[in-house]
Protein backbone atom coordinates (compact mmCIF):
# COMPACT_ATOMS: atom_id res chain seq x y z
CA UNK A 1 0.00 0.00 0.00
CA UNK A 2 1.48 3.48 -1.04
CA UNK A 3 1.83 6.23 1.92
CA UNK A 4 -1.36 8.26 0.22
CA UNK A 5 -3.67 5.34 -0.13
CA UNK A 6 -6.24 6.04 2.50
CA UNK A 7 -6.41 2.71 5.18
CA UNK A 8 -8.76 0.56 4.81
CA UNK A 9 -12.21 0.50 7.11
CA UNK A 10 -11.22 -2.93 8.78
CA UNK A 11 -7.60 -1.41 9.19
CA UNK A 12 -9.26 1.86 10.89
CA UNK A 13 -11.02 -0.64 13.58
CA UNK A 14 -7.58 -1.59 14.62
CA UNK A 15 -5.89 1.76 15.17
CA UNK A 16 -5.53 3.23 18.86
CA UNK A 17 -8.05 5.90 19.47
CA UNK A 18 -6.09 8.81 18.13
CA UNK A 19 -5.29 7.80 15.17
CA UNK A 20 -8.89 6.24 14.69
CA UNK A 21 -10.38 9.69 15.37
CA UNK A 22 -7.41 10.90 12.62
CA UNK A 23 -8.29 9.07 10.17
CA UNK A 24 -12.33 9.65 10.59
CA UNK A 25 -11.74 13.20 10.17
CA UNK A 26 -9.41 12.70 7.21
CA UNK A 27 -12.31 10.53 5.44
CA UNK A 28 -15.54 12.35 6.49
CA UNK A 29 -17.79 13.48 3.49
CA UNK A 30 -18.15 17.26 2.33
CA UNK A 31 -21.35 18.08 4.27
CA UNK A 32 -19.95 16.92 7.64
CA UNK A 33 -16.29 19.13 7.10
CA UNK A 34 -18.96 21.64 6.23
CA UNK A 35 -21.13 21.46 9.47
CA UNK A 36 -17.79 20.91 11.59
CA UNK A 37 -15.90 23.89 10.35
CA UNK A 38 -18.21 27.06 9.56
CA UNK A 39 -19.89 27.31 12.95
CA UNK A 40 -16.40 28.56 13.94
CA UNK A 41 -15.59 30.57 10.82
CA UNK A 42 -18.80 32.55 11.00
CA UNK A 43 -18.09 32.96 14.66
CA UNK A 44 -14.65 34.54 13.52
CA UNK A 45 -16.09 36.18 10.70
CA UNK A 46 -19.12 38.31 13.56
CA UNK A 47 -15.80 38.91 15.41
CA UNK A 48 -13.15 40.47 13.12
CA UNK A 49 -16.66 42.27 11.65
CA UNK A 50 -17.30 44.25 14.92
CA UNK A 51 -13.59 45.09 14.76
CA UNK A 52 -13.53 46.58 11.15
CA UNK A 53 -16.66 48.42 12.82
CA UNK A 54 -14.35 49.62 15.56
CA UNK A 55 -11.60 50.47 13.22
CA UNK A 56 -14.05 52.48 10.98
CA UNK A 57 -15.20 54.56 13.87
CA UNK A 58 -11.21 56.21 14.10
CA UNK A 59 -11.31 56.92 10.20
CA UNK A 60 -10.53 60.42 10.99
CA UNK A 61 -7.37 59.17 13.51
CA UNK A 62 -6.48 56.99 10.59
CA UNK A 63 -6.28 59.74 8.03
CA UNK A 64 -4.46 62.20 10.40
CA UNK A 65 -1.72 59.03 11.54
CA UNK A 66 -1.67 56.91 8.11
CA UNK A 67 1.18 54.75 9.82
CA UNK A 68 -1.09 53.41 12.06
CA UNK A 69 -3.08 51.86 8.51
CA UNK A 70 0.22 49.59 8.83
CA UNK A 71 0.21 48.00 11.77
CA UNK A 72 -3.31 46.71 11.35
CA UNK A 73 -2.13 43.84 9.32
CA UNK A 74 0.44 43.59 11.28
CA UNK A 75 -0.77 43.17 14.50
CA UNK A 76 -3.94 40.81 13.16
CA UNK A 77 -1.07 38.47 11.62
CA UNK A 78 0.87 38.44 15.09
CA UNK A 79 -2.34 37.36 16.93
CA UNK A 80 -3.47 34.84 14.85
CA UNK A 81 0.28 33.34 14.67
CA UNK A 82 0.06 33.40 18.40
CA UNK A 83 -3.53 32.14 18.83
CA UNK A 84 -2.54 29.24 16.35
CA UNK A 85 0.56 28.79 18.26
CA UNK A 86 -1.25 28.18 21.79
CA UNK A 87 -3.98 26.02 20.23
CA UNK A 88 -1.23 23.47 18.84
CA UNK A 89 0.44 23.14 21.84
CA UNK A 90 -2.85 22.65 23.53
CA UNK A 91 -3.91 19.96 21.57
CA UNK A 92 -0.37 18.06 21.11
CA UNK A 93 -0.69 17.93 24.69
CA UNK A 94 -4.10 16.70 25.39
CA UNK A 95 -3.38 14.20 22.21
CA UNK A 96 0.00 12.98 23.41
CA UNK A 97 -1.59 12.71 26.94
CA UNK A 98 0.63 15.42 28.51
CA UNK A 99 -2.16 17.32 29.49
CA UNK A 100 -6.12 15.81 30.24
CA UNK A 101 -9.08 17.24 29.47
CA UNK A 102 -9.76 17.58 33.61
CA UNK A 103 -6.96 20.11 33.33
CA UNK A 104 -8.38 21.89 30.73
CA UNK A 105 -8.73 24.72 32.55
CA UNK A 106 -4.97 25.23 33.77
CA UNK A 107 -3.42 23.99 30.74
CA UNK A 108 -5.59 27.13 29.30
CA UNK A 109 -4.08 29.23 31.81
CA UNK A 110 -0.84 28.50 31.60
CA UNK A 111 -0.83 28.74 27.94
CA UNK A 112 -2.54 32.45 27.92
CA UNK A 113 0.18 33.12 30.66
CA UNK A 114 2.60 32.49 27.49
CA UNK A 115 0.32 34.65 25.07
CA UNK A 116 0.53 37.76 27.41
CA UNK A 117 4.09 37.46 27.64
CA UNK A 118 4.71 36.91 24.09
CA UNK A 119 2.45 39.94 23.26
CA UNK A 120 4.52 42.22 25.56
CA UNK A 121 7.61 40.89 24.21
CA UNK A 122 6.37 42.10 20.86
CA UNK A 123 5.16 45.54 21.92
CA UNK A 124 8.28 46.33 23.56
CA UNK A 125 10.20 45.53 20.03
Amino acid sequence: MSASAPLLPSVAKELPDTARDAYAAATEDVQTRLTRRLPPLVLTLCIEMGNAAIIMSYSGELLRYPLLVGFIPVISALGGNIGLQSSSITTRALSHGLASADEATATIRHEMSAVVFLSAALSAM
